[in-house]
């Protein structure tokens, strides 16, 4: 029995040996394979890995709030300038009221009252399309044509005022 004892032993080392493993992570090592050292550097890779997720995470939230503080603003921005453009929508309705309903004294002052509806048309009708995002989608073109329009139509009230229509 002798014999037979011996290759049970040798048997065990074997099997035991190959349960040893050679990484030092015990997720993937057999059973003898826990070491401290590299067991507190596998702790320390994992804290420096948390700390920049916790940095990255902290930059995306404020990153988050900036954006977040933007779009406010933008949407204030867009909410103005859609009070602004309804305003300027119904003056021009006003406008064009007046003009309609004045009594042209001559007829030149006639033909000048028809060329003043139909600036008048046409500038409703701009105002209309950036109202509805046609043709013009970005909020500062948005701006600056509601600016040219608002000009438009002081420039017509005036030559109104002269003619004597309103």
């Amino acid at each position: 029995m002798k014999k037979r004892d011996a290759w049970l032993l040798l048997l065990g080392v074997v099997l035991l040996g190959g349960c040893a493993g050679t990484t030092t992570d015990p997720h993937k090592g057999g059973l003898f394979s826990y070491d401290p050292d590299a067991y507190e550097k596998r702790l320390e890779e994992r804290k420096k890995t948390l700390n920049t997720l916790e940095k990255e995470n902290e930059t995306q939230k404020q990153k988050s709030k900036e954006l977040e503080k933007k779009l406010t603003e933008e949407e204030r921005k867009q909410a103005l300038l859609k009070t602004e453009m309804e305003k300027l929508e119904n003056d021009l309705f006003e406008l064009d009221k007046k003009i309609k309903n004045a009594k042209a004294k001559n007829s030149e002052t006639k033909e000048k009252q028809k060329a003043l509806e139909s600036r008048l048309k046409s500038l409703r009708q701009r105002t209309w399309r950036i109202e509805h995002n046609i043709g013009v989608t970005d909020d500062e073109d948005k701006r600056k044509e509601y600016e040219r329009l608002k000009k438009e139509k002081e420039r017509l009230v005036k030559e109104a005022e002269l003619l004597d229509l309103l």
